[in-house]
């Protein structure tokens, strides 16, 4: 956490000092559920001032949100509970039950769930795929720091053996005095790929390289890396690498080079799929899966509450086929926001991303067609 976030919340903590003490004595003035719901009331409505107040600048309502959510409000239950244990023991109980149920609830959502990798495998077979390749997508590393976790991230791509590895933007997230050793580190990594990909490495940028120059991250490795859009032939497919910008655009056009070739395109964000897109199979990151899902009484039944991209909530996570006979695969990467966000990820998992593109008719071994964990 920088220090500009430590302020900020030390600030905002602070704000909200006068509303947890208003509320305890509310409740103990009027130990009573009449009494509990107006000062829970009141409460609310003025922490939802406080919040709106220091949410002002982009990510500080998921920090300020998660304080608020996990400590303020999760305190008030707790404290509900304590004072109404005597006057009335059955809203004591249910306050007891939810204060519980939100301190496990972000037990999970900022310790288990941002470290639980799953590795998701897909299988797609197509009459113009000639043999058995497999891709992988890394999207949104997104980190402050190569540590445990993103070891464990590049040992487990390392041992799924990919034949062509896509890297789909947005590689750090962290302050410009700690990118140089991230990118040394980072580099050292794909050296060491680089012979272990018979068919190559290739890279799109992302929404947070503008920050930096991304194409140092690459330097004097044999990985296809452009500001550009760009058609290469590999693994015998086509595989069309997209501009960030192109990536963010609604009337973004890609065209299928060679009919009888199977046609991938990578880009950063799923976007451009409600462009002009020829191709059998699209790619992208940036969603994160929303990091933060809710269940929903439709199909899939978790939609994600924020995506930032122009695509049904629907199509944000995992595969969609389209209706032009196309598939969407969108990862749900294997970072977190970072910065001014709360490192948090609910009922979304980071994802490791995993395709199998087989001949029409071919069949994996069954150990290979599932869908994978790894935590």
């Amino acid at each position: 956490m920088t220090f500009w976030n430590t302020q900020h919340l030390v600030l905002f903590n602070l704000a909200m000092l006068p509303v947890d003490v208003g509320f305890i004595w509310a409740i103990r003035r009027w130990p009573s559920l009449k009494g509990w719901l107006f000062s829970g009331f009141v409460a609310l409505i003025v922490s939802a001032l406080v919040v709106a107040h220091f949410s002002r600048q982009p990510g500080n309502i998921t920090l300020t949100g998660s304080f608020f959510l996990f400590g303020h409000l999760t305190s008030w239950f707790l404290v509900s509970a304590f004072v109404l244990r005597r006057t009335d023991r059955i809203l004591a109980l249910g306050s007891s039950v939810i204060a519980l149920f939100l301190v496990l609830v972000g037990i999970d959502a900022f310790v288990i769930e941002p470290a639980a990798l799953e590795v998701k495998h897909y299988r797609i077979a197509d009459p113009r795929i000639t043999r058995p390749i497999r891709l992988i997508v890394l999207a949104d590393l997104q980190t402050d720091q190569i540590g445990p976790y993103e070891r464990r991230v590049f040992e487990r791509i390392e041992a799924e053996k990919p034949d062509l590895l896509l890297l789909a933007g947005d590689y750090f997230q962290c302050r410009a005095r700690d990118w140089k050793g991230l990118r040394d580190q980072f580099a050292d990594w794909l050296q060491e790929m680089v012979p272990k990909v018979p068919e190559g490495i290739y890279a799109v940028k992302g929404n947070l390289e503008v920050y930096y120059p991304w194409k140092p991250l690459f330097k004097d490795l044999p990985i296809e890396a452009s500001n550009f859009t760009n058609t290469f032939q590999t693994a015998g497919i086509d595989l069309t690498c997209l501009s960030m910008r192109d990536s963010f655009r609604l009337n973004t056009v890609v065209k299928r080079p060679d009919p009888d070739r199977f046609h991938v395109v990578l880009g950063h964000s799923p976007t451009y799929v409600r462009g002009g897109i020829d191709a059998d199979l699209m790619l992208a990151g940036h969603t994160h899966g929303g990091q933060i899902r809710v269940p929903w009484f439709r199909t899939p039944w978790l939609v994600p509450i924020i995506t930032n991209s122009h695509v049904p909530r629907e199509w944000a996570a995992g595969m969609t086929e389209l209706l032009d006979g196309g598939r969407l695969v969108v990862s749900r990467g294997v970072g977190m926001e970072r910065g001014n966000h709360a490192r948090v990820r609910f009922l979304c998992r980071p994802e490791l991303t995993v395709i199998d593109l087989i001949p029409a008719g071919e069949k994996l071994p069954e150990t290979e067609n599932r869908d994978k964990s790894h935590d």
